[in-house]
């Protein structure tokens, strides 16, 4: 049995492009293309494909994401692959969130987008609580990034030594414990913290503290050192 696919993308170039790839396999049969999400919603109503190939720009910015979310709320069971010209993490954010399986670039390959659409086809539809999941565990991996980048700048004054004692603090050390596996007084420790809040000046070390326990940041830094 052919899995039914429509295409929707606002360059007729494209959306020609993709059909002319997928008709010649044997597999697929291509029910229609349509340039925008307007048309793609009357058309996936009376051909009712097993699944879409969904551009995210159309007539307006998101339109392919309204579309999605349209079609989905009458045709759950139809897989939505949603198409992008570069990989954004915002675009992929909002692409799970509206209910699509997957998404593609533009530029994959003839292999990758045959592949990706066999894999869809085969798949269980997401249900809104995965959706939600990966939506919030993309989101958690762009904030931790974020999260890496402020420590990376944060840390770069810092000599060794003070990063040692500050690696210590996020494992939630005492000072009196870092004293005596420093091998030094208790308040040279606090005078380290002291002299590290002032190179940092922006966060107090409580705040650095939570930044980098956030993203597990001397975790990461660990494995990129083995």
């Amino acid at each position: 049995m052919s899995i039914k696919i429509l295409i929707a993308d606002d360059m007729f170039e494209v959306a020609d492009h993709f059909a002319f790839i997928l008709q010649n396999e044997p597999d697929f049969e291509v029910v229609g293309t349509v340039n925008s999400a307007t048309d793609c919603i009357k058309v996936a109503k009376n051909t009712t494909p097993d699944i879409i190939l969904m551009d995210i720009q159309m007539e307006t910015d998101g339109a392919g994401f309204y579309a999605t979310k349209t079609i989905l709320s009458y045709m759950p069971d139809t897989k939505i692959i949603m198409l992008t010209a570069y990989n954004d993490t915002q675009n992929i954010l909002s692409a799970f969130e509206a209910g699509a399986t997957d998404f593609l670039e533009k530029k994959s390959s003839i292999v990758e987008v045959i592949n990706t659409i066999k894999e869809a086809a085969v798949s269980k539809p997401f249900s809104k609580t995965i959706n939600r999941t990966i939506v919030d565990e993309l989101a958690n991996l762009k904030k931790n990034q974020k999260n890496i980048l402020i420590c990376a700048n944060l840390l770069s004054p810092l000599s060794s030594r003070d990063i040692a004692i500050l690696k210590k603090l996020c494992e939630g050390k005492k000072y009196k414990d870092i004293a005596s596996e420093e091998f030094i007084e208790e308040s040279t420790v606090r005078s380290k913290v002291n002299k590290i809040s002032k190179k940092i000046g922006k966060y107090s070390i409580r705040e650095l503290i939570n930044i980098i326990n956030s993203c597990d940041f001397f975790e990461l830094l660990a494995q990129y050192d083995e």
